[in-house]
């Protein structure tokens, strides 16, 4: 089972490059909250697949290769469910027995339960999922580096690094250059963590609370990665901080900043689609682009209320050529232009209906 921060966007890529076979995938996304339902034992997820698979099971007929998949795949599912609860808020499992399909992922959040049986793997939810990206929490003081990944609400916190109190503390009186000295140090040993850790997850954004005295010690110090990935410093925050008190202080940081680079994303298509240059818009230009290997970010706005078939058809496009898929809720120039649309990698211009041999002389 994937569980990982980074597991939602690779599992997106794995399921997006399925072909459809003779039958159906099973995709369900469900909801393992222990309050949602009346029984503590029983999630509102499990209610909701073990109804919908007697509705499709109802629909198929017995022993065609339909139905033993689908038999097949409700008991790996079931497992699935078993192995993650009662830790688990929210999962998400694609099963198809006749193709060897089994992939399941921990979900950061809780979602609402929906079960689909279709030729491919139903991959809307799980790209909105994919589109929170985690940001890195750095929580420092002169000796003490916390860290913390944050997405979609959870918060996990991540080896961070520590030093003897005692090299830094006042009763060293003629050896105050030293205590300096190793501040300095820290803050580069503490840099060299970050940036090992960035390396692992991958983190959309670095977020640094430290108090006054102790920020520019590691400010400065920071990689050149670190350092382009840094969008915001506070000292609202202590080094002790509870895990409750730092979400509700990081939470709303980290809105901001998705909606900040929604926006950009959506304005710098808009601009580059004005230019006839590296952006397209509407269904059918932004297919043509990805499936010719042209798209660099695909960005859909919510509002446009496109036909779901046709988004999840350009989301399996985008994901399987790892090109980023960001969601954006109402941005006036791309509701204008169909509400969906790609930055490009690379333009191709239009090529001629007739080939150059056959093309008529001006």
């Amino acid at each position: 089972m994937t569980n990982d921060t980074n597991g939602l966007s690779d599992a997106l890529r794995r399921l997006a490059k399925i072909e459809a076979g003779d039958v159906p995938v099973l995709s369900a996304y469900l909801d393992l909250r222990p309050h949602a339902v009346g029984n503590p034992a029983v999630r509102t997820g499990q209610l909701v697949l073990r109804d919908r698979l007697r509705e499709i099971e109802r629909k198929l007929k017995e022993h065609t290769p339909e139905h033993r998949s689908l038999q097949a795949d409700a008991e790996w599912v079931e497992a699935r469910i078993e192995e993650a609860l009662p830790e688990v808020q929210g999962l998400a499992a694609f099963a198809c027995s006749a193709q060897e399909l089994y992939e399941a992922v921990e979900l950061p959040v809780a979602v609402e339960s929906e079960v689909a049986h279709a030729p491919l793997p139903y991959l809307l939810p799980l790209a909105r999922l994919a589109d929170q990206r985690p940001a890195l929490l750095a929580l420092y003081a002169s000796n003490t580096l916390r860290l913390f990944l944050v997405q979609a609400g959870n918060l996990k916190e991540l080896p961070g690094h520590d030093a003897p109190a005692e090299e830094f503390g006042d009763h060293l009186g003629v050896l105050e250059n030293r205590v300096g000295e190793r501040k300095t140090e820290f803050g580069r040993e503490a840099s060299d963590v970050i940036e090992r850790t960035i390396a692992r997850h991958s983190p959309a954004w670095l977020i640094l609370w430290a108090d006054e005295v102790s920020l520019p010690y590691l400010r400065d110090k920071l990689s050149k990665r670190a350092a382009g990935l840094l969008r915001e410093t506070s000292m609202s925050l202590v080094i002790r901080a509870s895990y409750d008190e730092i979400l509700a202080e990081v939470t709303p940081v980290i809105e901001r900043l998705r909606r900040e680079d929604a926006q950009s994303s959506a304005d710098d298509l808009v601009g580059e689609v004005a230019e006839r240059d590296l952006g397209v818009a509407g269904v059918e230009e932004t297919r043509r682009a990805l499936e010719f290997g042209q798209g660099l970010e695909l960005v859909i706005d919510e509002r446009a209320q496109l036909p779901e078939e046709e988004l999840a058809s350009l989301v399996r496009l985008a994901a399987s050529t790892d090109v980023r898929i960001r969601f954006i809720d109402g941005h006036e120039g791309l509701l204008s232009l169909g509400g969906v649309g790609a930055l490009l990698r690379f333009r191709i211009d239009e090529q001629p209906l007739t080939s150059p041999d056959t093309a008529v002389p001006a």
